[in-house]
C-alpha cells in the first residue's frame, strides 16, 4: 500500500527508538480503515456475534516501518471496534470502547545477500489468505482461515536464491502457548516453499507443527500441511485453489482437512469474486461449508466499496446468510 514519510515522536516510541532526529526521517507510516454495515443477516442462531442485521463495524490499522543500514524494524497496530471480537484481542462483545492489538512487531536483518533473518511477532507464512482488509476480495476471511495461525512468535529465515523460488524456515513459540505463560512447552516449526515455475502460476507448500501444551494429552489441530496455487494466465482473471490437511490425534471436533477455490474477474474498476470452501472434522465435529460472492468497485487508487454475501452451512443443516456493505481506504 502507499506509504508516506513522516517525522512523528509517537512512531519513534512505538518502534523503540531512543532518538527521533534522523532516524525518524526514514520512518514510514501507512495503514487502512475498514467500515462495514450488515445490510441483512440470518445469523441470529449463534453463528456470529458480529453478524446481526443493522450492525456497523469499524476497524483500522497503523503500520510503522523504519529502515537503516539494511535492517528493517516494523510495528503493525490493529485498532478494532469492540464489537469486532478477534482471537488476538478477545474483547467481549458489547463492552464498548476500542481495542488495540499488536499484529506485528519484528526486526528483519539481511544475511549473506539472498537470505533474511526475521525475529519477533509477524504474520504467519503458512496458508493462502492474508488478514488485512486491503488484501482480501471479500468482507472477511474465509472458512479455512479459522484453522491456521494468523500470527506467529519466533525467528524465521527466508532464502530466495532466484525469482522463482523462496523458502521460509521458522522456529516459533508453541502454537497453543505463543506467550509462553501456560507452562514449559516445546517449540513448533513452520516451513514454506513458494515456487513460480512459469509466468502466471504460483505454487506454495507449507508445513507447520503443533506439539500441544503442558497438561493437554493432544493438540487441537496437530501438524498441518497446506498446498495452494494461484493461476493468472488469462488477462484480468485470477483463480486460487487451496487444500489443507491436519493431523488430529483426538477424535472430537478436531480439524481433519479442508479445501477451497476462489475466482476473481476484473473489469476496469470492478472486481467480481466468488469463493467456496469446505472443512471436515473427526469424530463429532460438524462438517462445514461456506460460500461467498462479492462485487468491488475502486472509487480511487486508495478507496474501494464492496457488496458481499456469505453463506455458512453446518452439517447440511443449520445455515446463515450475511450481506455486508464495506468500504476500505488505504493511506
Amino acid at each position: 500500500m502507499k506509504k508516506s514519510t513522516v517525522a512523528a515522536i509517537a512512531a519513534a516510541s512505538l518502534l523503540g527508538f531512543g532518538a527521533v532526529g534522523s532516524a525518524m526521517a526514514d520512518t514510514q507510516v501507512s495503514g487502512f480503515t475498514d467500515i462495514q454495515y450488515n445490510a441483512f443477516s440470518t445469523s441470529g442462531d449463534g453463528f456470529s456475534a458480529d453478524g446481526q442485521a443493522g450492525n456497523f463495524r469499524a476497524s483500522a490499522e497503523l503500520d510503522f516501518i523504519q529502515q537503516g543500514d539494511g535492517i528493517t524494524f516494523r510495528t503493525d497496530l490493529d485498532i478494532l471496534d469492540a464489537l469486532n471480537t478477534t482471537p488476538q484481542t478477545d474483547i467481549p462483545t458489547g463492552t464498548g470502547g476500542l481495542g488495540v492489538d499488536v499484529e506485528q512487531m519484528f526486526v528483519n536483518i539481511p544475511v549473506a545477500g539472498m537470505a533474511n533473518l526475521q525475529a519477533g511477532v509477524f504474520d504467519s507464512p503458512f496458508g493462502l489468505e492474508g488478514q488485512d482488509a486491503p488484501d482480501l476480495l471479500f468482507a472477511g476471511n474465509g472458512l479455512l482461515w479459522n484453522f491456521v495461525p494468523s500470527v506467529i512468535v519466533g525467528a524465521m529465515v527466508n532464502v530466495a536464491p532466484t525469482d522463482m523460488l523462496s523458502v521460509n524456515v521458522g522456529y516459533i513459540n508453541n502454537r497453543a502457548d505463543a506467550t509462553g505463560i501456560i507452562g514449559d512447552n516445546s517449540n513448533d516449526w513452520v516451513v514454506t516453499v513458494a515456487v513460480n515455475p512459469i509466468e502466471g502460476l504460483g505454487v506454495n507448500l507449507g508445513y507447520i507443527t503443533d506439539n500441544g501444551y503442558t497438561g493437554a494429552t493432544q493438540s487441537f489441530f496437530g501438524d498441518q500441511f497446506d498446498i495452494n496455487a494461484t493461476v493468472s494466465m488469462v488477462p484480468n482473471l485470477d483463480i486460487t485453489l487451496d487444500y489443507m490437511m491436519g493431523d488430529p490425534a483426538t477424535g472430537t471436533a478436531t480439524f481433519d482437512s479442508g479445501y477451497g477455490a476462489t475466482v476473481a474477474y476484473m473489469i476496469n474498476q470492478i472486481t467480481l469474486a466468488a469463493r467456496y470452501e469446505a472443512a471436515t472434522f473427526e469424530g463429532a465435529g460438524p462438517d462445514t461449508t461456506a460460500g461467498s460472492g462479492s462485487v468491488s468497485y475502486a472509487l480511487t487508487e486508495q478507496s474501494t466499496v464492496r457488496l458481499d454475501w456469505t453463506n455458512t452451512t453446518v452439517d447440511k443443516g443449520a445455515s446463515a446468510d450475511i450481506g455486508t456493505i464495506q468500504m476500505v481506504h488505504t493511506f
